[in-house]
């Protein structure tokens, strides 16, 4: 770790117990790190996880994206972020994350290739019928609705793998505002961290590192 990237660590985390020289190892405070196990073999589950915006990178056909690292714990991940960075100030489509702090609520997987996440998420498999309403006009805005759906909506059933394990963040869900923003989730990256349309995404690999830290209500924190 440079000194530059130390210094930003130190202070984020003035009280963090140490900070290892490479960047996969940063510890945070205690009280963010684990609930306490249920015996000695059981992952130490993680109360939050933070998400940093990084660098805008060249990308093909594109002036630039932006990827960032989500740090759980002793972990370090890569992260794709929306086309347009984080800021507090989302608006419906207009490839922001939001900034702030969330609860993971849920998820869904992909039952018909991947098997059911040992996690304290509650997971349930996805349906081909399976969508979410981002039709800021429809009563069923930012929530999860069966398809065939007259409104504006996306599926979840998808052919991509982005969907293979997705979490819901509880952006703009309790309570929900009209045109604030839809369907930010936790979910698998497209190959080389390209944008997300306002979600946060990381690779299949580290997904499944991470779901087994997470406890039942994890909180995310985006900034």
């Amino acid at each position: 770790m440079n000194r530059a990237l130390g210094a930003k660590w130190a202070k984020l985390y003035p009280d963090a117990t140490q900070f290892a020289v490479n960047d996969s190892l940063i510890r945070v405070k205690r009280r963010e790190v684990c609930v306490k196990p249920r015996n000695s073999r059981t992952i130490q589950r993680l109360t939050t996880i933070r998400v940093f915006a990084g660098l805008r990178r060249p990308s093909v056909g594109a002036a630039n994206y932006r990827t960032g690292r989500l740090i759980a714990g002793h972990l370090s991940l890569t992260c794709a972020l929306g086309r347009s960075g984080i800021s507090r100030f989302k608006r419906e489509g207009d490839g922001v994350t939001p900034a702030g702090r969330f609860r993971l609520i849920y998820g869904y997987y992909r039952a018909d290739g991947l098997k059911r996440p040992v996690s304290d998420v509650l997971f349930r498999a996805v349906r081909t019928d399976d969508g979410w309403c981002d039709d800021h006009a429809s009563p069923r805005y930012n929530r999860p609705v069966r398809l065939p759906f007259a409104g504006n909506h996306e599926k979840l059933w998808r052919d991509d793998g982005q969907y293979g394990y997705v979490v819901v963040i509880d952006y703009n869900i309790h309570p929900r505002q009209r045109s604030r923003g839809s369907a930010i989730f936790l979910h698998i990256a497209q190959d080389g961290y390209l944008p997300t349309a306002g979600c946060v995404a990381i690779s299949a690999a580290d997904m499944r590192r991470l779901l087994p830290r997470l406890a039942r209500h994890t909180n995310i924190i985006i900034q």
